[in-house]
C-alpha cells in the first residue's frame, strides 16, 4: 500500500524533522 508507506514516511519526517521547511508539503 503506497498510501501506508507515505504516511508513515509523513509521521517519520515530522517525529525527526518538525521543521516547518522540512515538512512543508
Amino acid at each position: 500500500m503506497q498510501a501506508d508507506v507515505d504516511l508513515a514516511v509523513d509521521l517519520f519526517l515530522r517525529g525527526y524533522a518538525p521543521e516547518p521547511n522540512s515538512a512543508n508539503r
